[in-house]
């Protein structure tokens, strides 16, 4: 017989803040940890069809999230039915407060709720299998509890979460996952160890360009090129420094970095056209076809005299520059993500917990993707590049990463 993927029945674990800077597990409950979701349905009459609509529109929907929690510390409670304006917890007393024109959304975070498993015996614990998990996108607590003094009932707060639609691009509307998507590593590279691994094949080094293990406690790499040194990577030359390796994935797939330092040339005064990210290529050491498909596609932070800004280059050209940043933004964590029908898309967040945001040159257009592009040769790598001759830079980068979707 088929199992619901979260589980036909038992308990579970929540965690609050999920993926945040302060994840709280609201564990243990009393009672049904409740998940409910409603959609508002319009009908639509005419005459002579008596009470039977004729048509119908959606006008939304609504989640709501219900959790008992029982036999709570007041760290739970301060995090929950005090969260922000609502209360505040001093020493060992918690105290609430009446709250209005406070708006959620803003302060709204993620939640998880993982179902429990059998681990032997009378032991439990959540399934470690993310298939099996819930994940809410926005969710801000709000009260409505009561508390009895009596033989027979014990005392529960109940904290219900109000939910809402994501607004993040590429993911408008969205409210909730059930299964979440699971990653499966195929590589991964935490540069704590020098010289770089044999996985890696390097290009255009000499004394002038190097590419320079930062081992542990450090665990970075950097990509660096001198002063009075040619290295671009620009239409009919290619002799900017690199690190790559075969792709060796078919399915869909996502290779991730940090890009945690670019600083200015020493010496400039205004950024020097220097560009330093993630590619994906078939020809790692080709140069410019004059047509697609290129032979690679560069994905970075770029720096030039007119600004500083994220930005897809082929070869030869540029997509558009975005979020320009003439103050830095870096550490930039850059995202190539080829999905299941081999499209090519591109990603940036700033933290670790921030979600993805896709890149597009155009706000309100179409985003950039790469489509029909052979991912079965392709590889995959970091680089630094100049487009002046002789300008010199340096690029730290914290990992790299290759993960297929399990």
């Amino acid at each position: 017989m088929p199992q619901l993927p979260i589980g036909d029945i038992g308990p579970c674990e929540v965690t609050w803040d999920y993926g945040g800077a302060t994840p709280v597990i609201i564990t243990p409950h009393l009672g049904k940890v409740t998940v409910r979701m409603a959609d508002a349905v319009t009908d639509v009459f005419i005459d002579g069809q008596g009470i039977a609509p004729i048509e119908a529109f959606f006008e939304g929907a609504t989640v709501e999230l219900e959790v008992p929690m029982a036999r709570s510390t007041l760290s739970q409670l301060a995090n929950t039915i005090g969260y922000r304006d609502l209360g505040t917890l001093a020493g060992n007393v918690l105290t609430l407060h009446n709250v209005a024109g406070i708006e959620m959304m803003a302060q709204a975070k993620q939640i998880v709720i993982k179902p429990m498993m059998n681990v032997g015996g009378c032991s439990v614990a959540p399934n470690p299998d993310p298939h099996t998990w819930l994940l809410f996108y926005n969710c801000h607590p709000w009260r409505d509890f009561e508390l009895g003094y009596d033989r027979r009932r014990q005392r529960i707060h109940m904290v219900k979460f109000k939910i809402f639609p994501n607004q993040e691009t590429g993911y408008e509307g969205e409210y909730f996952q059930e299964g979440l998507i699971s990653w499966r590593e195929e590589f991964e590279d935490l540069f704590c160890m020098s010289p770089l691994g044999a996985e890696w094949t390097t290009d255009s080094l000499d004394a002038d360009k190097t590419i320079t293990v930062n081992a542990s406690p450090t665990c970075t790499v950097t990509i660096a090129a001198a002063n009075a040194v040619d290295a671009r990577w620009f239409c009919s030359v290619n002799v900017a420094p690199k690190m790559y390796m075969p792709l060796n994935v078919l399915g869909p797939c996502r290779i991730t970095t940090v890009l945690s330092s670019l600083p200015p040339d020493p010496g400039a005064t205004t950024p020097n056209n220097t560009m330093a990210g993630i590619f994906i290529g078939t020809d790692p050491l080709g140069t410019d076809p004059g047509s697609p498909p290129y032979t690679a596609y560069l994905w970075g932070r770029y720096k030039s005299p007119g600004g500083d800004d994220m930005r897809v280059r082929d070869n030869c050209g540029s997509f558009g520059a975005m979020e320009d940043c003439l103050s830095g933004c870096l550490p930039k964590y850059l995202m190539i993500d080829i999905d299941a029908a081999q499209n090519i898309t591109f990603w940036w967040k700033d933290l670790l917990a921030d979600p993805w945001t896709q890149y597009d040159p155009d706000p309100g257009g179409a985003p950039v993707v790469i489509s029909g592009y052979d991912i079965a040769n392709s590889y995959v790598g970091l680089f630094a590049k100049n487009e002046v001759s002789g300008v010199n830079y340096a690029a730290t980068f914290d990992f790299f990463k290759i993960e297929s979707y399990a």
